[in-house]
């Protein structure tokens, strides 16, 4: 497999030096944020247990005013990342740039890894809104998996959203509705593979870096 830099030899060096240390001391997350998403995860699990007992069908019948339960959780995701996460991490980014303890040089660099997440969001967002085939009803667990493995190996400027963005023209254009899935299968599978080389791209990176330089120590 031919291997590619994802990590430059400054950053690899960076490694040994690492050392995950965070505190958060902001009220809004302690007093409330916490505890609601650790009652969350209480709730998700009673959700589960239901849904393997008695079915998914249960979760399509109104709880409130004709709201689903899937439309409220994603109410309440969407609506945390946007009034909670996103605020708050940009305010650290300027409170960083306003202190001088920015590592990057500039707020741009600072800012840049906020473009490739935001981007296939939006891509990702409008496939969805627009896909004349309903592919998220059609396909849901390959379109999440899609989703997930394409966020989980974006950097500031990824390559896989230039294909993304032809892949969503294509369906929302109408060309290619009659074969829409075979379009999610195939590009899910390039989005895995990427992911794939990307994993093993760094780790045999990071391993050849860390052989020559315990070969450099013992001689």
């Amino acid at each position: 497999m031919a291997l590619y830099e994802y990590v430059t030899q400054e950053q690899l060096s960076g490694f040994d030096k690492y050392k995950y240390s965070a505190v958060d001391t902001n009220p809004l997350s302690i007093y409330i944020m916490h505890p609601f998403w650790n009652a969350m995860v209480k709730t998700i699990s009673i959700v589960y247990i239901i849904t393997a007992v008695v079915g998914v069908e249960t979760w399509y019948k109104p709880l409130i005013l004709n709201i689903l339960y899937r439309d409220l959780f994603i109410v309440m995701i969407l609506g945390c990342l946007f009034a909670v996460t996103l605020p708050m991490s940009l305010y650290n980014v300027y409170k960083a740039y306003c202190s001088n303890t920015l590592k990057h040089s500039s707020m741009y660099e600072a800012l840049l890894p906020f473009f490739s997440p935001m981007l296939l969001f939006i891509l990702s967002t409008l496939w969805v809104i627009l896909s004349p085939s309903n592919i998220l009803e059609l396909q849901p667990r390959l379109f999440y998996l899609m989703v997930g493995t394409a966020f989980s190996n974006v950097t500031p400027l990824t390559w896989l959203l230039v294909p993304m963005v032809l892949v969503v023209l294509l369906v929302i254009s109408g060309v290619v509705q009659q074969s829409e899935a075979v379009l999610l299968y195939v590009w899910t599978a390039v989005v895995i593979l990427a992911h794939i080389h990307y994993g093993v791209s760094v780790v045999c990176t990071h391993s050849l870096t860390a052989q020559k330089r315990y070969s450099k120590e013992i001689h």
